[in-house]
């Protein structure tokens, strides 16, 4: 007689290895708050917009530090702009050094009081913002111009995206991780394709990337943990049109029809950890990221979406297009929960971690629709009111 086959089944679940990149429940980490929550429905309709002045050219980005008591502005005038809630955003704090345009940053999220800005200058800046002063602590130089960056939720490691601008060889973006106490390069990743905004996974190893291919591919970017699986076993991605993936990407899925240009994820929502994807199809993805598929679109946008925001909990998310105004939809069902109303596109967006209030950045270079152009200032405040005894 036959011995029993007493082994483990092989799984069939192609996402199965992504518990292994991320946290899941059960293993010291809970998503979100332990029951289903009863949110306060924000009231829309009594909602006010505050501008906040003091740059003299376009924002590029915004956003607020993990307490919420500051937010953060880079813009074209070549300077940062660090607001602050206390004074009701009339006064701010200016960081000067950048040579060229300030395209993009990011906050510490261990540390309220140090921020990370990126130029056009092709230097990164590392801010020390205690006591009420801003004081650069460091300046990175790499060899191409920056368009992304984001900070590990750990608070270890950056990741800096840069274009080479032509294609070099088989180099044609990169991506840079860089210790954040040594400022050092610890790895740098070229891409033979176009990589656009990304962000960090839960776990502070992985990065998750949006591609000119339509994809989100996820990085190993930081050693340690598992080790990596192959490529070829989990690849969701039978697309012959699609170029392999990096050597030390670990996932990859076709997400969008056309290119996927920006990113944002929530993970202080009930349940697993949720990602927003806009693309140049026009839509905005909303994805599960413990089992890394798409839940529902949002679908009301004419032209390709440039930004995309999560409120607090995941509650409900704000994109923006190259047509003018902001889409507010609830991410449970990709309705339309409000608009803002603006004659002009979106550079940046962002949702205060602990209130209804969405900060946004117009492009004062667009003009849709013929409409004739804003004047600064080009920072916005719309707030929302919770209901009383909220």
């Amino acid at each position: 007689m036959a011995a029993m086959d007493t082994s483990e089944p092989q799984t069939t679940n192609p996402n199965a290895h992504l518990e292994r990149l991320f946290p899941v429940p059960g293993e010291g980490y809970t998503w979100g708050p332990p029951e289903e929550p009863t949110y306060p429905i924000p009231e829309w309709d009594a909602a006010k917009t505050k501008v906040v002045g003091g740059h003299s050219r376009n924002v590029n980005k915004l956003a607020w530090n993990a307490s919420g008591d500051k937010l953060a502005s880079g813009s074209d005038d070549r300077t940062c702009r660090v607001w602050s809630g206390e004074d009701d955003y009339r006064h701010s704090l200016k960081l000067d050094g950048h040579g060229d345009s300030v395209v993009q940053l990011a906050w510490d999220p261990r540390n309220n009081e140090s921020l990370a800005t990126l130029a056009a200058d092709k230097t990164v800046r590392l801010w020390d913002l205690r006591e009420g002063r801003a004081r650069s602590r460091a300046s990175i130089k790499l060899s191409h111009e920056y368009i992304n960056v984001a900070w590990s939720p750990c608070g270890g490691y950056l990741a800096v995206g840069s274009s080479v601008g032509k294609k070099e060889g088989d180099e044609k973006d990169c991506v840079t991780v860089l210790d954040a106490k040594t400022h050092k390069a610890t790895k740098r990743f070229k891409f033979a394709y176009e990589v656009n905004e990304f962000c960090w996974a839960p776990d502070s190893r992985h990065l998750m990337l949006t591609t000119a291919h339509g994809t989100i591919e996820v990085l190993r970017a930081v050693e340690g943990g598992p080790p990596p699986v192959e490529f070829d076993k989990i690849c969701s991605c039978d697309d012959d049109d699609i170029p392999k993936p990096h050597a030390d990407s670990v996932w990859v899925a076709r997400a969008h029809t056309d290119a996927c240009y920006c990113v944002d994820l929530s993970t202080d929502c009930h349940g697993p950890p949720l990602l927003a994807v806009g693309a140049k199809d026009a839509l905005v993805s909303i994805w599960d990221v413990e089992e890394m598929i798409c839940l529902r679109c949002v679908p009301r946008h004419d032209t390709p979406v440039r930004c995309v925001a999560f409120s607090r909990y995941g509650q409900f998310v704000a994109s923006s297009a190259y047509d003018a105004g902001i889409d507010i939809a609830d991410t449970k069902t990709a309705e339309r929960v409000a608009t803002v109303e603006a004659a002009h596109a979106m550079n940046s967006l962002a949702w205060h971690p602990q209130k209804p209030v969405l900060a946004y950045a117009i492009d004062a270079k667009s003009k849709p629709d013929g409409r004739t152009r804003d004047e600064p200032p080009y920072l916005r405040l719309h707030s929302v009111p919770l209901p009383s005894g909220n």
